[in-house]
């Protein structure tokens, strides 16, 4: 620059300003000065252009970051691809990944830099031979600056891309959402699309916006479950579907006090990094825990035993004749095994009489029934963090068949979800508690000390029970249970009391006699562990209607430790087959005391230890009764 403005100017003897040694002097003249103004004017005038170019250069490569999307292109039109958003881990109660991103890259492709089109479609199909040809042959047409042609390479195959060394071919940095855990959590965490931007089941679809959230700790989700106790669930489960040769089966593990669930399982189940499709998917993705319907056959004699204990309809001694079956109409109510007997509803309980069932309800009625269903959370949807969520299927006309029938679990569907929460509900005190997947530090129960209930609730149901005892069935007797206004009897809240302590109490004590000797669940006890609960076995509907006669569902409820109940267990087998020996002789019927209650009994054995439970052992048969009486303040003789 400087021999350009010299080349400018001329030497003179009238400079003030001296330049250059030697008695000479540099002077410009106007011209010259005028013309270095001017190119010193084009030299800022450049520079500029060219910060202007790399500011909007600069601002668009930020708007592309910032935006998440990149264009590829398809014919004139032009389609954008986003570049996938990081998304929030999810965790088990231990910390442990159940769900998360993994930084790996796409296959983009510039096509106007691809010279051979076949020759990369044909090295394209080699490294992925799951691909058609016809994709990629596609997707190079045209001119597409940035055509995705597959997305989370692994390394080989990467590598296999490279070593093709077709120009054009570019990887563009990207994230994976995988399942470090497969198949053990699958209905609960759920999946997403394939760019993990969405959530279309379980957690990642309930909590999709908070999994999204810029910040790593707020976007991150954990889970109340314990990945051990759901491998204990799932094996359990597996191993009696296979022996029963079932279509599927559910196991659910709770906390009874907090309604935090430790494990849920649902079989079949899927792989999230790599899901079915077809009818292995149809099958695969239904949630048996929390969203199919069965009905809960015998396991919903303990609701009916409450609802007797709590409107004082039913005394615990009173007796109740089984030996012969309950008609209504051409409708007759009969027992699995014939008792020549009477029972009262601890006998009743242990020994799963139908007969006893639906005598024992017929002193209360259906008013008291509904009543006290709606209270125990039976007709409501389980309030839990799963879009996949079913709601309850009930009689249609609630009147004195369909009572009899729902006392012992039929006519009425439920998903095992609401069953383990009534029962949990039942057994721990007396308070209504939610199920839930997520931890609260508001869900521990409040330690109230006193034995109030719904006071409303209760003088509504022990009216109803005087007039069915008066009037029966009559017409102002239905006309007055039509006439109810629930909006006075509100939903039940988690905390909430919704039976006596003493009630409580009581079904502890009848619950332990079905895991005795004599019971129909004594292949769900522990030792060291003892446990309390009830059988159930259902017959399926036909698709032809009626019930089918090769189709059951197998169950198991109950808690644990049973002089202390803490966790309580659901356990459902859908279809198990009949043991059969060589000459197809029946050697052990799939019911629930034979299905269900051995997978509840290596589910309590296995898991007992892991969740800090202290073995007891009584000194003598019959300590644990003696315990639980002990503890609830009810003395054993009113078992008889």
């Amino acid at each position: 620059m400087k021999l350009l403005f010299a080349g400018a100017a001329r030497l003179s003897r009238k400079s003030p300003d001296p330049m250059i040694g030697g008695g000479f002097h540099l002077y410009e003249d106007e011209d010259a000065y005028a013309l270095r103004r001017r190119l010193k004017n084009r030299v800022y005038l450049l520079m500029i252009v060219f910060l202007g170019l790399f500011s909007l250069l600069a601002f668009k490569t930020a708007l592309l970051s910032f935006s998440g999307a990149f264009q590829v292109g398809e014919g004139r039109g032009g389609v954008y691809a986003k570049t996938r958003t990081r998304r929030g881990d999810i965790v088990d109660r231990e910390g442990a990944p159940v769900a998360t991103q993994l930084f790996v890259s796409d296959l983009v492709a510039d096509t106007t830099q691809i010279i051979d089109i076949e020759e990369a479609v044909t090295g394209l199909s080699r490294v992925f031979p799951d691909e058609a040809p016809d994709k990629f042959r596609r997707l190079l047409s045209g001119r597409n600056r940035g055509a995705q042609l597959r997305i989370n390479l692994t390394p080989r195959e990467q590598q296999a891309v490279h070593e093709l060394g077709v120009p054009g071919l570019y990887f563009k940095p990207s994230t994976h959402r995988i399942y470090p855990q497969k198949n053990l959590a699958a209905h609960v965490v759920g999946y997403t699309d394939k760019f993990g931007e969405s959530g279309l089941a379980g957690i990642e679809r309930k909590f999709n916006q908070t999994l999204l959230e810029p910040d790593a700790d707020a976007a991150k989700i954990q889970l109340t479950l314990d990945m051990r106790v759901q491998h204990i669930i799932r094996k359990a489960l597996q191993k009696g579907m296979e022996k029963f040769n079932a279509v599927g089966a559910a196991g659910v593990l709770m906390d009874i006090h907090t309604g935090e669930i430790l494990g849920m399982v649902s079989l079949p189940d899927f792989d999230p990094n790599n899901l079915p499709r077809g009818e292995a998917a149809n099958k695969a993705f239904v949630n048996n825990a929390s969203n199919s319907r069965f009905e809960p056959g015998s396991t919903m004699k303990i609701v009916n035993t409450a609802i007797a204990l709590e409107t004082g309809a039913v005394s615990p001694g009173e007796t109740f004749d089984v030996s012969r079956p309950v008609c209504i109409g051409r409708y007759c109510i009969r027992d699995y095994h014939a008792y020549n007997a009477s029972f009262n509803m601890t006998r009743i309980l242990q020994k799963s009489s139908n007969i006893g069932s639906a005598r024992v309800a017929d002193q209360f009625g259906p008013a008291a029934q509904k009543i006290y269903m709606r209270r125990f959370g039976v007709l409501q949807k389980p309030d839990i963090e799963l879009n996949e969520n079913g709601s309850p299927l009930l009689p249609p006309d609630w009147k004195r068949l369909p009572m009899m029938t729902a006392a012992f679990g039929h006519g009425i569907a439920l998903t095992p979800l609401h069953l383990l929460s009534t029962v949990s509900s039942l057994v721990n005190g007396g308070y209504f508690v939610s199920p839930t997947l997520i931890p609260k530090l508001e869900r521990h129960l409040p330690n109230r000390g006193d034995d109030a209930v719904d006071s409303a609730a209760r003088a509504l149901a022990r009216q109803f029970v005087s007039k069915w005892q008066k009037e029966g069935g009559s017409n102002a007797y239905y006309k007055a249970f039509n006439n109810i206004s629930y909006a006075d009897l509100p939903l039940p809240r988690h905390g909430d009391r919704i039976i006596s302590a003493e009630t409580s109490a009581r079904l502890r004590l009848m619950m332990r006699t079905v895991c005795e000797p004599g019971g129909t669940g004594r292949a769900a006890d522990v030792p060291g562990f003892p446990v309390i609960g009830k059988t159930g076995t259902a017959d399926k509907l036909s698709e032809s209607g009626g019930y089918a006669d090769d189709k059951r569902i197998a169950a198991f409820v109950g808690a644990f430790p049973a002089q202390e109940p803490r966790y309580a267990v659901y356990v459902m087998a859908d279809e198990p087959k009949h043991l059969r020996n060589a000459n197809g002789r029946i050697i052990r019927k799939a019911g629930g005391g034979s299905v269900a209650a051995p997978i509840v009994h290596e589910i309590i054995a296995a898991s007992a230890p892991l969740l800090n439970i202290r073995p007891f052992t009584p000194s003598s048969p019959g300590g644990v009764i003696r315990e639980i009486s002990l503890r609830a303040g009810v003395a054993p003789e009113s078992l008889n």
